[in-house]
């Protein structure tokens, strides 16, 4: 795991050394253990190093092949790459890593040497024949990538704060994105929050020519279902075991240093340590542990960890430990979130003695486990009841609230994930705002790709990564085996809910009555624990919201007097005070920093 980045322009103004120095700072905390530049003409290539294989000097980035026809700055982990390094057996190697890996296979395949790639990676590749820089990040878009291109100049980085660290670009806010964080939490890909700012998407690959100054880019992978219902539970279930086993294998043994778990006291993560533990003597397990019992899981952790024989950590989070590092979490993340707090705080505690983890991201979302899985097919099954011919035997209040319930995966899903919803949207923000209409083409496995693209990929895996990278710790993830995927888009959707083939297969690997306890999930207790905050500070977060001019601050205050005045804010209410705060903070922070 590490910082990259790319600096191209004919602006004869720019001190490539320089900028290409500052972006290096800033990304620090990505890769501590080295750092390295390349300047060529007209551009400048960067490079922060957390040493995962290979641990000697040669696996120094920027990083040149021996022909020199090929530079590389790379950020991520290829997990098979010893398998791809017999099939380029004619490539004369000076190294032991998987970035030397990644120029050899894009020397002989080209661009289609992303589509062999099994692991988690962003990567720049200078292409001295060819002139150009082709850039590429990961399937499922674990590893970020973002870039400013206008006129002749292109900068790309892991980071966006990155990008501004330069001194070539100054942020501003993309107005008509901000609403965006205020209805998901996250703003649509390839957009960020700020103007000129945007990312490689997932599964895509680019090709900036450095004749034409044109940046075009490819989709070279997309996720897609194809349900086979020819076959039977077994069939699935034991090709379902044998890929998971191997995805984490590949994790945790594709590494020249120490690998943990988070183990959150959870189905998915308590099975993952299980397994790690039959491949090494010794495993080592960190849990974060809560005194609010409604969301502490750290018996079950501590009952996993004690049956698989590993070395558990275990840390209980105070609230005075989380409310003392609240707003230097918030200045760590290049777009607000209120998200991904869980996150920082194990990677902290682990950090402290290996370098990756593993983590159960994703078992949710490809094995249809949260609660809106059950739910928005039942609802959706009650549009029967809005038929002229029944209308007459329901009561009128009813019909109301049925009439209002949204009648698509798609928008009930939103309506579930939102934090503000559409109408408040048009409280929130002062002037008329367009909000783009959803568009449905209905599967059996909707909910699934929802999932993934509306919340696991934009915002789980962008959090993982940056509260991880804040840390220094690389996390990586079992479920999101592209090979292990290529088997889950294949089983139907009927075994896939509730967990269930997932919970035939595994059953065996942990106790029983893990798989009976209900679902709490990973989270924070930060309503509870962020109210006095938001108290102290209502003054100023109303002073912000006023010097950025787009926002209704009588609706803003409401909106935080509703919450600060409940006794048991729930859990809508709270995102809604929660958001309005993390975006005052950062936006505060952001400010300060850049003016």
């Amino acid at each position: 795991m590490c910082g990259i980045s790319l600096i191209y322009s004919l602006d004869r103004t720019i001190d490539f050394d320089l900028s290409i120095k500052q972006i290096n700072r800033e990304l620090h905390h990505r890769g501590p253990d080295d750092c390295g530049i390349y300047l060529g003409e007209n551009f400048a290539l960067g490079h922060t190093r957390l040493s995962i294989i290979d641990l000697s000097a040669a696996g120094h980035q920027p990083f040149v092949n021996q022909s020199e026809d090929l530079v590389i700055v790379y950020n991520g982990e290829i997990y098979n790459y010893l398998e791809l390094k017999e099939e380029l057996a004619d490539y004369s190697f000076k190294s032991k890593t998987d970035t030397e890996v990644i120029l050899a296979a894009y020397k002989k395949w080209g661009s289609d040497c992303v589509k062999r790639f099994n692991g988690m990676f962003s990567f720049v590749i200078f292409d001295r024949e060819y002139n150009v820089f082709f850039i590429a990040r990961d399937q499922f878009g674990i590893k970020p990538l973002y870039y400013y291109h206008s006129g002749d100049t292109l900068i790309v980085s892991s980071e966006i704060k990155a990008i501004f660290a330069s001194g070539i670009v100054k942020p501003q806010l993309a107005r008509d994105n901000v609403y965006e964080y205020f209805l998901d939490n996250y703003v649509k890909e390839p957009n960020t929050i700020f103007q000129g700012i945007s990312t490689i998407e997932p599964g895509m690959h680019a090709t900036y020519d450095i004749h034409s100054n044109s940046l075009i880019k490819c989709r070279y992978w997309d996720f897609s279902f194809s349900p086979d219902g020819t076959r039977s539970e077994e069939y699935w279930a034991e090709r379902l075991e044998a890929a998971f086993k191997r995805s984490i294998k590949l994790r945790q043994m594709s590494a020249d240093v120490d690998v943990g778990v988070f183990l959150s006291g959870g189905m998915d993560s308590s099975v993952i340590t299980a397994l790690m533990k039959e491949n090494v003597d010794v495993l080592k397990a960190y849990t974060i542990g809560f005194n609010e019992k409604e969301y502490d899981e750290s018996d079950s952790a501590r009952t996993i960890a004690k049956n698989a024989g590993i070395e558990h950590t275990e840390v209980v989070l105070a609230r005075d430990e989380f409310i003392r590092e609240f707003d230097s979490i918030i200045a760590k993340m290049d777009q607000p979130s209120i998200d991904g707090f869980n996150t920082y705080f194990v990677s902290k505690y682990a950090a402290k003695n290996v370098k990756v983890s593993l983590s159960g991201l994703g078992g949710d979302e490809l094995f249809s486990g949260y609660r809106y899985f059950t739910l928005i097919p039942r609802i959706l099954k009650l549009k029967w009841l809005l038929n002229p011919f029944v209308t007459e035997f329901i009561p009128i209040k009813k019909l109301k609230l049925l009439a209002s319930v949204p009648k698509t995966s798609t928008d009930l899903f939103e309506l579930f994930m939102s934090t503000f919803t559409r109408d408040e949207l048009c409280l929130l923000f002062r002037d008329e705002i367009a909000v783009p209409q959803n568009n449905e083409v209905f599967h059996p496995n909707i909910l699934s790709e929802l999932a993934i693209k509306n919340y696991m990929i934009p915002i789980l895996l962008r959090d993982a990564d940056v509260m991880g990278m804040a840390n220094s710790m690389e996390v990586r993830f079992p479920f999101l085996d592209i090979e292990m995927f290529d088997i889950i888009a294949r089983i139907p959707p009927s075994l896939k809910l509730n967990k269930g083939i997932l919970h035939k297969v595994l059953a065996k690997y942990c106790p029983g009555k893990l798989f009976q306890r209900k679902k709490k999930g990973f989270v924070v207790p930060i309503k509870l624990w962020i109210k006095d905050v938001i108290l102290a500070n209502k003054v100023m977060v109303i002073s912000v919201y006023r010097s950025i001019d787009m926002f209704n601050l009588s609706y803003i205050e409401k909106t935080l007097d509703q919450y600060l005045g409940s006794e048991n804010p729930g859990f809508k209410q709270s995102n809604k005070a929660i958001s309005l705060y993390v975006f005052a903070i950062w936006y505060d922070q952001l400010k300060k920093r850049y003016t």
